[in-house]
């Protein structure tokens, strides 16, 4: 009813995540009210650096996702929730509802070494989605977007940290080394550090799962 409601092309709203034996883990995402009343300039700006979206609450205009040739998944992406929506964006308005729409399970170890590391490689796509749309439409999503292209650039240059990563992951230990020296003589004083981290890591072939758990621990 809400959708039939508005203009909107697509509604959307919060989600549990449940564990196995079916308990309540989180609320996604927890500040829905940030994205309310934005333009679809906003939100692609919003898009482009995350993805709030659980598709399980998801209801979009038939005639909306036909008109962009159904569902994306461009090659090498595994999955087509993100490049759908932003696709969907570029025509029109997306209306978050604060209501619990859904709920999904959430299951650790299904997610393998490899599901990870194309999850890893994908996160550049929002960046060369953006940069391949014309120049009226960037202006526009930049000038309703505070300080897009700076995010933008820092988002490009950590990709590659986490590239390296994706590659120690799947064997690709040349590949892994290029991209943590992308980040080390690219990026800000953490990401230069975290970048030497990958680069001892991988030249001693030590999986960085302990960086993270270490990173946890310091929160």
């Amino acid at each position: 009813m809400a959708l039939e409601d508005t203009g909107a092309t697509l509604c959307w709203g919060k989600a549990k995540i449940v564990d196995h034996r079916g308990d309540v883990l989180e609320v996604f995402p927890k500040g829905i009210d940030h994205f309310m009343g934005l333009t679809k300039e906003q939100m692609l700006g919003e898009l482009l650096f995350e993805n709030p979206i659980a598709s399980c609450t998801v209801v979009c205009r038939k005639s909306a996702l036909l008109s962009i040739g159904g569902f994306k998944q461009p090659p090498g992406l595994p999955y087509v929730d993100e490049p759908t929506w932003l696709q969907l964006c570029l025509i029109g308005g997306f209306l978050p509802l604060n209501e619990i729409l859904g709920c999904y399970r959430r299951h650790e170890r299904q997610v393998t070494s490899s599901m990870k590391a194309s999850m890893i490689k994908a996160s550049r796509y929002s960046i060369d989605f953006f940069r391949s749309q014309p120049e009226e439409i960037k202006a526009s999503v930049a000038g309703s977007f505070e300080g897009l292209y700076t995010k933008l650039d820092r988002k490009e240059k950590e990709y590659y940290y986490y590239a390296g990563r994706a590659n120690m992951l799947e064997g690709e230990y040349g590949e892994a080394n290029e991209n943590f020296l992308r980040a080390l003589f690219m990026g800000h004083p953490v990401l230069k550090a975290k970048a030497v981290i990958g680069i001892i890591s991988n030249l001693c072939r030590v999986d960085m799962a302990w960086l993270d758990a270490l990173a946890k621990r310091l929160k």
